[in-house]
């Protein structure tokens, strides 16, 4: 139990709990079968016991080969999301909004602390940096590899851009990506900042969806405000092309508006919500990406009202083949100024047994009114991987 005895250090005890093993504590997950490992199952259980998990884990690789594959992915994901939530007993229990406000508060004020006592020991020693990946709050270096989740390119000063990482932490570039700086240090930024998205005229103006809430700058990253709890790992922000004030931001508790320039929100969905983007030319055309958790799919809505209202749009769209095998991980939607009207959503997941995680790319010419997948198939066979029959392209050998 020494693994678990290590990875308690780090834990926040709370015995109050709004949710316990959530979707957002994985990369994806995928459909379990009899080939599952069994630690991998507990992994994925509603309730599991993380100390049980850890060292089933490692005596299930002590015994086989280690392959690299989504199961092991989310295993590096999960303990590391997870680990400020476990309790004394090893089971997961996030704190309500309350606690998590409280327990922030108290991070940002011992590195407050810890601050002022560098200022003050002369004779200590003191790192000057720079570092690559930092702990939650951005007072300590860690050692943990830095996945860009999210990035922005300011439209007005091209110079200027952000960057959301995985180990926790926003980073800021002004010479395009040449050199970075954290912009979040002292800020509670829990890792997997999946969305980030700079003003379209101000490029000091930062949105930042993180710790389950949207944050917003307005000096460039010196200070921060926390917005709107929404209770969801955010996906994507994107503004009104005709009104900046009108944001829209999508996450895996819904869909978010807010009508002021980010001060305040509104949820218009409960479901995931993966991705919003304009029509190139009509300003008030929008294109949705949302779950549909009972027919296990994606589903695209556009609105023809800046967001007001929506319309699903599925004419021609994807329909699982085989339901008791279907499983849906989102997707992306790909707009075009070159053909205004031309809409590319790919669409990852399984459609039928058999499937690994890539259903295909599904194209309208028609501003969502008609879908078609031109290559006509859904999920797998697969080809050779760019080969030129249809081919993988989300997934490792193991599956997504």
């Amino acid at each position: 139990m020494k693994r678990w005895k290590l990875f308690l250090v780090a834990a926040l005890v709370s015995s109050s709990i709004y949710a316990q093993n959530r979707a957002e504590f994985f990369k994806a997950i995928p459909k379990l079968t009899a080939d599952t490992p069994a630690w991998a199952q507990l992994m994925y259980s509603e309730d599991p016991n993380v100390a049980e998990v850890m060292d089933a884990y490692h005596d299930f690789y002590k015994q086989n080969t280690f392959v690299k594959d989504l199961h092991t992915q989310n295993y590096k994901f999960w303990t590391r999301t997870v680990a400020p939530y476990v309790n004394d007993q090893g089971h997961i229990r996030v704190p309500d909004r309350l606690q998590q406000e409280a327990a922030n508060s108290a991070l940002k004020e011992r590195y407050r602390n810890r601050q002022s006592a560098n200022r003050s020991s002369a004779d200590e020693w003191q790192a000057m940096g720079p570092f690559e990946t930092y702990a939650a709050d951005g007072s300590q270096a860690i050692s943990w590899h830095k996945n860009v989740y999210a990035i922005d390119q300011s439209l007005s000063h091209p110079d200027v851009l952000i960057a959301g990482t995985e180990a926790g932490g926003v980073y800021k570039s002004t010479d395009k990506g040449a050199n970075w700086a954290l912009v979040t240090t002292g800020e509670v930024f829990s890792g997997g900042n999946a969305a980030v998205k700079i003003h379209p005229t101000d490029p000091d103006n930062f949105l930042v969806a993180s710790n389950a809430r949207i944050y917003q700058s307005l000096d460039g990253g010196n200070s921060w405000t926390e917005r709107h709890f929404t209770d969801g790992t955010g996906n994507e922000f994107q503004y009104a092309p005709a009104n900046s004030n009108i944001i829209f931001h999508t996450s895996t508790a819904g869909l978010f508006r807010s009508l002021d320039g980010g001060t305040s929100w509104t949820q218009l969905f409960n479901d995931t919500c993966w991705d919003i983007d304009f029509h190139p030319t009509i300003d008030n055309r929008a294109y949705l990406l949302k779950s549909n958790p009972a027919q296990k799919r994606s589903e695209l809505f556009r609105s023809d009202d800046t967001g007001a209202t929506w319309t699903i749009k599925d004419n021609g769209w994807c329909v699982p083949t085989d339901l008791d095998f279907a499983v849906e991980h989102g997707g992306k939607i790909g707009i075009t100024p070159a053909a205004p009207d031309q809409v590319y959503v790919c669409l990852i997941g399984d459609s039928k047994e058999g499937d690994q995680g890539w259903i295909g790319v599904y194209k309208s010419t028609n501003s969502a009114d008609l879908w078609t997948n031109p290559t006509g198939q859904d999920g797998g066979p697969y080809g050779p991987i760019n080969g030129t029959d249809d081919w993988n392209v989300a997934a490792y050998s193991g599956g997504y």
